[in-house]
């Protein structure tokens, strides 16, 4: 029997886990367009597809007591408002966020004592560990693992900004900026979720330049300064594995 956990809760508790199905990688969801004279397509884009796993399951005192009790409690355990954590024992260390979406019928629970559970996988890329660099001025390199791209969460504590521009901001690898502009020339708590995509100074809301990039970190080495004002930044990531 394989252990599989859905929002914290064992399935084991409930259920006989006789066997999960999951694809062996994700799809590609590829937009293409048609070039006059041409052969073929042009492809415009191509991204990873969501993914489901199917969760085979059996009652594990199979009386109708039993499984009309089970059933209620599987209803319970399922009806999220969104996607949760779903942790598998074969894949140790790794989480993927999943919303159940296959409906069996109280007809085939009560006729065999088991069904199979479908969950959608919005993205394909599980979740790792959580990693964790400081950056300042001076610049700090950090090494990004796993086998897919990440988005950080930024804070810093005590951002300045700079005297000329009235920004403060971050720069990664040379290149992609991520800035915020300041009122005043006291100290600030800064907050910058490339997931979300959204940032905030002292709690409030607020929006980065136009000129920022949300950043998006693939496997391997990095480099991180605080290009704009002053102030230490804790950045903080997930492992992101395919």
């Amino acid at each position: 029997m394989r252990a599989v956990t859905f929002d914290g809760f064992d399935l084991a508790r409930l259920v006989y886990v006789e066997d999960v199905r999951r694809p062996l990688y994700a799809g590609l969801r590829v937009q293409t367009e048609t070039v006059p004279g041409a052969d073929g397509c042009l492809v415009r884009s191509a991204m990873l597809d969501s993914m489901e796993v199917e969760v085979d399951v059996r009652c594990i005192r199979p009386s109708k007591v039993e499984m009309r009790r089970v059933l209620g409690e599987l209803a319970r355990v399922l009806a999220v408002d969104g996607p949760r954590r779903l942790t598998q024992s074969d894949r140790p260390g790794l989480y993927d966020l999943a919303v159940p979406t296959g409906r069996p019928s109280v007809d085939e629970w009560m006729g065999t004592g088991g069904a199979t559970l479908t969950f959608l996988l919005p993205s394909p890329a599980s979740y790792g560990p959580k990693r964790a660099a400081t950056v300042g001025t001076a610049g700090a390199g950090f090494q990004v693992f796993g086998t897919y791209r990440t988005a950080p969460v930024l804070s810093c504590p005590a951002a300045m900004r700079d005297k000329a521009t009235g920004l403060w901001g971050v720069r990664l690898d040379g290149g992609d900026t991520l800035r915020v502009a300041l009122a005043d020339t006291k100290a600030h708590r800064v907050e910058v979720d490339c997931t979300a995509r959204t940032a905030t100074v002292d709690g409030a809301a607020a929006m980065v330049t136009l000129d920022s990039d949300w950043w998006s970190l693939d496997a391997g080495r990095h480099t991180a300064t605080v290009e704009l004002g002053t102030g230490d930044v804790e950045m903080t990531w997930n492992e992101r594995w395919l």
